[in-house]
């Protein structure tokens, strides 16, 4: 069978799928896939929503590594598409194209039970509470029948702190020496990738992957980045470095908790009196050292509003680094002291953790890579963390994934910036490429209208006469539609002031708000119930998918611009500006064009689809680089009259 004949007006696909509608643009990329795979260059595609990318890149892959025993990666970046693949496209796939193949998912290592490490929790710790006992309980019994041990498939809730002390760690596996290694759920899994065609991955593993020297995954010969718009965020943020308090305790609890008496060295018979107590008077330093430390940063930064820039090399003086390093050496001799090899190559182990952790808060103190951008941060309102990311990771990606040894397919369906795809290419280290760019085959004119008022302020840093006269926007908008509504923020500040203010309007529609439940919980709810409005930021804009009448009113309260004081956006513009470009032209622009297109891309989501995308930002139509947002913005009709949504609304619902 030729793929050809599975996407033709009249072929297989026609005859599966009621009310089937050839796709030119799901052909056209199929053929490109099929042809960057057998020359084995680069590919950049972007599809448009509703092309079906996901079948036009899986069919020619198959039939590809069936035809040449091969094995093809597809990596992701959000869970959604990687469940989608797994649990619908590629069986689908299977059941109808005639083809005889095999795929899996990959999984990151800390999501499997560790066989030995539960066998130590089980063995040396102390439960502190009657619940705990009760978990682990479970955990036995769950953990006599599970094959492949997968949290996944747990029927009931591990707190998270609970899990890491059973979860496999990289560093911590001894493989062939382990004496649970034949029970070992993760080998096991990692022998059905080796016999798979098709492996999905997401974003994260593949450059843990490949940070590893390519052990963690087998040898594969062409990998398809799918959602590629994240890819370069995604590499950012895995070859990074953040250091938090808990970093610290974290270790210090792994090896001994004074006030709980469990830890490594709690386990260990043979090794010296003096050397352990040794041990655990420079653990005991090391948490007095990491509170002083991490109270001396929260004294330096406290009149600053955080995020904070560090530019100033040895900007604190680095009292935990001495005893990490003294602490990595004495974890790293005691093998003469213990009498089991699996507990010398663990001892070994955390010796390693402790050094790079000095090596990171060197790096951190010394501001000594220019190609990085350092920063202090605080997460959840209350953990202090030192940060430092790359400032241009495409000399990075260029000499690992696009160096030419495998054929490398991109594609999402917003690669483009308005201008074609320079810019996602120069940002993701792509030097030469085969490109294409493909519409949607939607009916955008017939099926959506754009809604932009001129009667709103600008939204100008700080202007909160914006913000509330915005929200009464939004009250009247959901008024008119009644529910189905999902709006999308650039700030929680924002976000959180709409939530007060729609909650106490809006007496007969539920309001939900991103952070009050899991967002898979909330996206539940909303697509269940019609009168209601869902409030969302950063992970909304993209990945979220509901069809139908349960959204039929977009609402995007600012162009998504990255804020000025973001330490990797302030580092880049600056960079540009002393290469003599323009960092709003060619950085802040296409950026924001990018995640435009993404949030709207939340509303039509299928060729019956229908349904209002309201943009209240006004700088649309008042400022000259408008129309390059206009321009990336599929064709439809545009309307500043709320009349003209009514009618839209009714007509269509």
């Amino acid at each position: 069978m030729s793929f050809r004949s599975y996407f033709a007006k009249n072929g297989i696909l026609s005859r599966l799928i009621k009310d089937y509608e050839y796709r030119e643009q799901q052909l056209l990329m199929a053929e490109r896939v099929a042809e960057t795979l057998e020359i084995g260059n680069i590919a950049v595609i972007e599809a448009g929503t509703g092309v079906g990318k996901s079948l036009a890149y899986l069919l020619p892959s198959t039939l590809y590594a069936v035809e040449n025993i091969k094995r093809i990666v597809i990596s992701t970046y959000s869970k959604t598409l990687q469940s989608q693949l797994i649990e619908k496209d590629l069986p689908f796939l299977k059941a109808t194209a005639g083809i005889d193949f095999e795929y899996a998912l990959a999984m990151g290592s800390n999501n499997y039970m560790c066989r030995r490490r539960f066998d130590n929790y089980i063995k040396y710790d102390r439960f502190s509470s009657r619940q705990e006992a009760d978990i682990v309980s479970h955990l036995i019994s769950w953990a006599s029948s599970a094959d492949t041990a997968l949290k996944s498939e747990l029927s009931f809730e591990v707190p998270q702190n609970i899990w890491d002390k059973i979860c496999r760690e990289p560093d911590m596996c001894f493989s062939g020496r382990c004496p649970f290694v034949l029970e070992c759920g993760f080998m096991k899994e990692r022998a059905r990738l080796k016999s798979s065609h098709i492996i999905v991955v997401n974003h994260h593993l593949f450059f843990a992957n490949l940070s590893a020297g390519e052990t963690i995954l087998p040898h594969y010969d062409a990998v398809i980045f799918d959602e590629a718009h994240n890819l370069e965020e995604a590499a950012r943020s895995y070859f990074g470095l953040r250091i938090t308090p808990f970093n610290i305790k974290y270790l210090a609890d792994c090896l001994y908790n004074e006030k709980s008496k469990k830890g490594f060295l709690s386990r260990l018979n043979s090794l010296e009196e003096d050397y352990e107590s040794e041990l655990k008077n420079l653990i005991l330093k090391l948490r007095e050292a990491s509170e002083e430390f991490f109270n001396m940063v929260e004294i330096l930064f406290s009149s600053k509003k955080l995020p904070v820039r560090l530019r100033e090399k040895e900007w604190i003086i680095d009292i935990l680094n001495p005893i990490l390093r003294e602490l990595s050496g004495k974890l790293k001799k005691i093998k003469s002291s213990l009498s089991d090899p699996l507990e010398e190559a663990e001892a070994a182990a955390y010796g390693a953790r402790a050094h790079d952790l000095a090596l990171s808060l060197k790096t951190m103190i010394s501001l000594s890579d220019d190609n990085f951008v350092y920063w202090i941060d605080k997460e959840n309102a209350r953990t202090l963390s030192l940060n430092a990311s790359y400032i241009d990771i495409a000399p990075e990606l260029s000499k690992t994934i696009f160096k030419g040894s495998v054929p490398v397919v991109l594609t999402s369906a917003t690669l483009s910036a308005g201008s074609g795809l320079d810019f996602f290419k120069s940002r993701a280290g792509v030097l030469e490429s085969s490109d294409l760019e493909l519409s949607s085959p939607f009916d955008y004119r017939k099926n959506s209208l754009i809604y932009m008022p001129y009667d709103l302020p600008e939204p100008v840093r700080g202007n909160l006469d914006f913000e509330a006269k915005a929200s009464e926007r939004i009250l009247d908008l959901v008024n008119i539609s009644g529910g189905g509504c999902l709006a999308l923020f650039t700030s929680f500040r924002h976000m959180n002031s709409a939530f007060e203010f729609l909650s106490e309007n809006l007496t007969d529609i539920l309001v939900l708000k991103q952070g009050d439940m899991p967002q898979y919980k909330l996206l539940e709810i909303f697509k269940s119930y019609d009168k209601s409005l869902l409030l969302g930021s950063n992970s909304f804009w993209q990945g979220v998918d509901i069809p139908g009448k349960a959204l039929r009113l977009l609402i995007i309260t600012k162009l998504p611009f990255s804020a000025p004081d973001d330490p990797i956006a302030e580092a880049r513009s600056e960079r540009l500006a002393s290469q003599g470009l323009n960092p709003f032209m060619n950085l802040s622009l296409p950026e924001a064009v990018t995640w435009l297109k993404q949030g709207f891309g939340r509303l039509i989501r299928s060729a019956s689809d229908k349904g209002v995308a309201a943009i209240l930002d006004k700088r649309l139509t008042t400022r000259s680089y408008g129309r390059t947002f206009i321009k990336a913005l599929p064709e439809t009709l545009y309307t500043s009259r709320l009349d003209d949504v009514r009618k839209f609304l009714s007509d269509n619902f």
